[in-house]
């Protein structure tokens, strides 16, 4: 491990990019299409598989964390992303451990329990929501098989132990052609990435919550000035009705004198 280390210390003084990373709430992306999240890429990285109907179980020095979701393997590192419902926010929404902090991978199959995948992360403080201590971390496969999880992990995280270094292809599962078995397991409900998606990036709560307060800004300009509009039409309609309820003043005037003459005529008749 103490070599490992030495290896990434070396490269980051060369100005090579490291994904050591490893913290609560990552950035993430949207599958353009499936509507899936995933985790924002750097540059070098690369989507590998997606394994929906998981849960993880993070314990640290003093507390506990658990969410169920989807896990995302890339080429250099695990995120796990909790389902969207009532529960996504609390706690956590997503946590990202790369192959740098990942030790003793393991894969437990107990006799009246879940398939799970353990290992050892250390902390770090380069994240923007850091781990606050070393802690076990566990991935349960609620449903189905794991086969497919655990040979694409294990050959990427080889690779990565090999050269913390690595700048992947855009097209990583090409160069496992010569891997492929045909030994299918129909359970495992496991999505891999032959081609990218295309995906696009969330933005972050507080920019949602500009854009929101512009909006709100900009209705309530809008309504100021439908009200105005309204006045100005209420004011003409007033201005229409004192008019029109004059004009019957003038007819009444005219009644009034068609009926003098009305009774003047009656008594001249009487009077012949």
């Amino acid at each position: 491990m103490e070599r490992f280390r030495e290896i990434i210390y070396q490269a980051v003084e060369n100005g090579q990019k490291i994904f050591s990373k490893m913290s609560f709430n990552p950035p993430l992306s949207q599958d353009v299409h499936t509507k899936n999240l995933l985790p924002l890429l750097a540059n070098g990285e690369a989507y590998i598989l997606l394994r929906p109907k998981t849960q993880v179980a993070l314990q640290l020095a003093k507390r506990k964390v658990v969410g169920k979701g989807s896990t995302v393997l890339t080429t250099h590192r695990i995120v796990f992303i909790k389902d969207q419902n009532e529960d996504f926010k609390k706690v956590f929404s997503s946590l990202s451990v790369p192959y740098s902090h990942l030790e003793h991978p393991l894969f437990v199959q107990p006799l009246l329990l879940t398939n799970h995948f353990k290992f050892t992360v250390y902390s770090d403080r380069n994240g923007a929501h850091p781990f606050e201590s070393e802690g076990v971390f566990k991935l349960l496969f609620v449903s189905g098989g794991a086969q497919v999880f655990l040979n694409m992990f294990y050959k990427f995280y080889a690779r990565y132990r090999n050269n913390p270094a690595l700048m992947t292809s855009s097209n990583p599962m090409s160069d496992l052609r010569d891997d492929n078995c045909a030994f299918v397991d129909p359970s495992d409900p496991s999505h891999l990435y032959f081609t990218q998606p295309e995906t696009t990036q969330i933005h972050d709560p507080n920019s949602t919550n500009h854009t929101q307060t512009n909006s709100t800004n900009q209705q309530q300009t809008n309504q100021s000035q439908n009200n105005q509009s309204e006045g100005n039409v209420t004011g003409q309609t007033e201005e229409g009705n004192a008019r029109t309820a004059g004009e019957p003043q003038g007819d009444s005037g005219t009644g009034h004198l068609m009926n003098q003459i009305g009774k003047c005529s009656s008594l001249f008749r009487i009077g012949r």
